[in-house]
């Protein structure tokens, strides 16, 4: 579905993407791991053409999107929930919500979104006409994900969404990822819970300083000496 290849981009004269190779299959989940500044979340503006490249390519089936503008590109059915939540705080939760289907002019079909992503996200049903800004961490990542489905994503790029959050609520975005899953939308994920993101994971690459360094089965890679040692603890 998604496809990366020889894909650098730069910030200034950092060379943020060296080279980078990737593939995402429809309906699966695939994550990136490494460490803060290996360029994970370069990868994914890249994709969502909030990053230019320096040189490489992006394709969407088969098409080209490296190039194309962000709100193109989120046209094409490609979505971002950015690490930090991003979410309107002064407006409320129903607002923040309509806005992930600011592209969309057919109201009988958000009207069904809306209700389906509140049956997701039941905390948010009772937190409609809540100033945004008001609810917390986990109750925000809630939200940035529910205004991403309200884009009605067959791609679904996720940026560290357990970022800060306490373990019970991890555990509820996980399973909310799942979830998504079993509707049909593929997921790419960035995750520093590297433990929880490749046991939910269809596939898996390590990116290091820019470049793709590994990839491998979940399941192999949670067996790796070298991923134990740098991401799962393991001495």
């Amino acid at each position: 579905m998604l496809e990366l290849s020889g894909v650098r981009a730069n910030y200034g004269a950092i060379e943020a993407l060296k080279g980078v190779d990737l593939e995402v299959k429809k309906g699966a989940i695939v994550t990136l791991i490494g460490s803060n500044g290996a360029g994970k979340s370069t990868a994914l503006m890249a994709v969502s053409g909030l990053r230019p490249l320096s040189s490489g390519r992006i394709t969407l089936e088969g098409e080209p999107i490296d190039g194309l503008p962000p709100e193109a590109i989120v046209a094409r059915g490609v979505v971002q929930v950015p690490e930090g939540r991003r979410i309107f705080t002064r407006m409320s939760v129903r607002e923040n919500l309509l806005m992930g289907a600011f592209l969309r002019r057919d109201r009988d079909g958000i009207a069904r979104d809306l209700a389906r992503v509140l049956d997701l996200f039941p905390l948010l049903r009772d937190r409609l006409k809540q100033n945004a800004g008001t609810l917390s961490g986990g109750e925000q990542q809630m939200l940035a994900i529910a205004r991403a489905l309200m884009g009605r994503p067959r791609l679904l790029l996720l940026d560290e969404p357990s970022l800060g959050l306490a373990p019970s609520m991890v555990k509820a975005i996980f399973d909310i990822i799942a979830e998504i899953r079993t509707e049909g939308v593929t997921l790419l994920l960035v995750e520093q819970n590297v433990n929880r993101a490749l046991r939910i994971a269809d596939d898996g690459y390590v990116l290091a300083t820019g470049a793709v360094v590994l990839h491998d089965t979940p399941s192999r890679l949670l067996q790796n000496e070298d991923v134990k040692r740098a991401y799962l603890g393991d001495e």
